[in-house]
């Protein structure tokens, strides 16, 4: 098989169904018709959905019609009540196509693989499918609190791709982006939801068959809310990022939050978060920590938080990291609190801390709780997110997680220090979280992944384009030095990159590869699905080209200033000037370029803080440039 295609023996799906068997010819579903009971909603829902996609791909369009409608090629829907609720079988045949499910969850994932089938002339190849997936809760949780958050056509369109690739959980990252009513100030200038704006997405969702919940940080990752003077007396303590477990008055105003966010979404669901709570104990937590120990006092509060989400008939889930820092919690803590297991890297990393969490992954079911996975698609503080290092860490983790009896797995997009990784870059991880927690046990080599998402993504005949997406996910770790760091550290300019340019060609060695696979015979330009995103890719690998070649763009600078202190000559003053312009002007250009892409599918709000650092590099240039100015000694 050639990079960027797909063998005649395999398909375009995503997630890739359990049993395929190929039979001979294709379905003519540009030219069929889709039947439905007239009384079934959902099921009008679907055909529309169904046909909307082969007019897309192929330009045909389906007749849709009730049943008792006579088309002499349909499709139809059938009950088999032996079949799980999300399980699916799906007969292709040259007179009809039968979606088989014992639920309305089981038939859509049916019509949804359906879909992908779609050829650009409007056949579907004939074939025989039985699928079901591996975990029961298959999620992705996305930061909205560090930087971007969505327009609500944007979150609409995360929602259709969750839907689309059968995630059917999906979290939505608060500190304080909830609009609170017992206090609007929380969340304001900052792009916060409406209770309003979270039913109208919720109710998309669930007609999707997705589940919309929250992950309200309970205790730490507070900065922003123990800031504000009438949460001071809350805080742990002087420049503490946490809420003060001692304190009693901190569980009941959780319960006021809760109260709203329960409020909101309908999920069964309300996370809790509880992670990285370093700074507790610095403070009015001391003395009943000293008195009693981490353990007894964080399962208290644990426990209390418990208390009100099941009052308010939610479950509670919370990060699993105190198994590991205060392992006698395990035995303190209410078993009916879902414990999630997140991870960065798999197993084996030599780092003690991250290891212990798969470690501790049976040790929590042994004692008594549900557990869930959680990777990343490794997206934070990047010019593109690192699908090596998320691509790797999701296989390992969804394997060990399903191996273990985890329930479900949730992958992780976090915007650390601004979120400027834009969402229209997580696409691919999104769809490799779709295929690894649908079929955990046997995870699928990445090129292969690759290829079948482009074609799923972009439509028929665009493998290559989910290709170049993997090459241009390489690049960050290829670079060791990384491109967030190169562009804004304090590196640049003042000292020469030496080791980190073996890297750094090793990086333009991928996007070499990508140009030629993403460019190729421009075939980009005429995709079926998802152009919109193209703009979006176009952009990030022009900046990581930029990245990657600036350490010898400024280790030329500061080689060219050496000399001109030395011998003072014109041409190297001239030269270096015109490099400093160039560099200027490229960074002006890509600034404006990010903000236009950022208004398309987020909210203002954020965006300021990451155009400043983009200034803050101009700034740097004009700084070098004056030394050009000065006096060579």
């Amino acid at each position: 098989m050639n990079e960027g295609s797909l063998s005649s023996n395999d398909w375009p799906l995503v997630p890739y169904p359990k049993h395929i068997i190929r039979t001979q010819g294709a379905f003519d579903l540009g030219n069929g018709g889709i039947v439905y009971e007239a009384y079934d909603a959902g099921a009008a829902f679907m055909a529309e959905h169904i046909s909307s996609r082969c007019e897309e791909v192929s330009g045909c369009r389906p007749h849709i019609g009730i049943a008792g409608t006579h088309f002499p090629t349909p499709v139809t829907y059938e009950w088999d009540n032996s079949l799980a609720e999300e399980a699916y079988q799906l007969s292709i045949r040259p007179d009809r196509i039968a979606i088989i499910a014992s639920a309305k969850r089981g038939r859509w994932y049916g019509a949804m693989t359906l879909c992908q089938l779609i050829n650009a002339d409007g056949t579907v190849p004939c074939m025989e499918i039985e699928d079901k997936p591996d975990f029961r809760i298959r999620a992705i949780s996305d930061d909205i609190s560090r930087g971007q958050v969505s327009t609500l056509e944007h979150f609409k369109r995360i929602i259709r791709f969750c839907s689309e690739y059968k995630i059917n959980t999906y979290f939505l990252y608060i500190e304080d982006l909830f609009r609170f009513q017992k206090n609007p100030r929380i969340g304001i200038g900052r792009g916060g939801l409406t209770a309003d704006e979270i039913r109208e997405l919720a109710e998309y969702a669930r007609d999707r068959f997705v589940d919309l919940s929250p992950l309200f940080e309970s205790l730490g990752h507070q900065d922003q809310m123990v800031k504000m003077p009438e949460y001071g007396e809350f805080r742990e303590g002087e420049g503490s990022f946490s809420f003060a477990p001692a304190d009693p008055r901190t569980l009941r105003l959780m319960e006021d939050f809760y109260r709203e966010l329960a409020g909101a979404f309908s999920s069964p669901i309300l996370f809790a978060g509880l992670d990285e709570t370093t700074d507790i104990g610095s403070g009015r937590s001391k003395p009943i920590l000293d008195k009693f120990g981490h353990a007894k006092v964080y399962a208290d509060y644990y426990n209390g938080l418990n208390r009100i989400a099941k009052s308010l008939g939610k479950q509670l889930w919370i990060y699993a990291t105190l198994a590991i820092d205060y392992p006698d919690s395990l035995d303190l803590i209410d078993k009916d609190i879902v414990m999630v297991n997140y991870t960065f890297s798999g197993p084996g990393s030599g780092d003690a801390w991250w290891d212990n969490l798969y470690t501790y992954m049976p040790i929590v079911i042994e004692k008594g709780f549900t557990e869930v996975v959680s990777p990343s698609i490794i997206n934070w503080k990047r010019m593109f997110p690192d699908y090596t290092w998320g691509y790797g860490t999701t296989a390992a983790l969804n394997k060990e997680g399903i191996e273990h009896g985890c329930i479900g797995s949730m992958n992780a997009s976090w915007a650390d220090d601004g979120g400027e990784n834009f969402r229209e870059y997580n696409w691919y991880g999104y769809g490799f979280q779709a295929e690894m927690s649908w079929n955990a046990r046997k995870p699928v080599e990445q090129g292969l992944f690759a290829a079948r998402f482009g074609a799923a993504y972009f439509g028929p005949g665009r493998e290559h384009l989910g290709t170049a997406l993997w090459h241009l996910g390489k690049v960050e770790t290829d670079y060791s030095f990384g491109t967030f760091e190169t562009l804004y550290g304090g590196k640049i300019f003042i000292e020469p990159f030496v080791r980190e340019l073996g890297t750094a060609q090793k990086a333009k060695e991928s996007l070499d590869a990508f140009r030629q696979l993403w460019f190729q015979n421009e075939s980009r330009l005429s995709v079926s699905r998802n152009a919109e995103n193209l703009q979006y890719i176009d952009f990030a690998y022009r900046r990581a080209r930029f990245v990657t070649e600036l350490p010898f763009r400024s280790n030329r600078l500061l080689t060219l200033f050496d000399e001109w202190k030395r011998k003072g000559e014109e041409k190297l003053r001239t030269e270096a000037m015109n490099e400093l312009e160039q560099l200027a002007r490229q960074m002006k250009q890509f600034r404006y370029e990010f903000e236009a892409l950022w208004r398309r599918s987020c909210r203002i709000e954020g965006m300021d803080y990451n155009l400043t650092r983009m200034d803050g590099f101009v700034h740097k240039v004009e700084k070098m440039k004056e030394q050009w100015h000065g006096d060579r000694t």
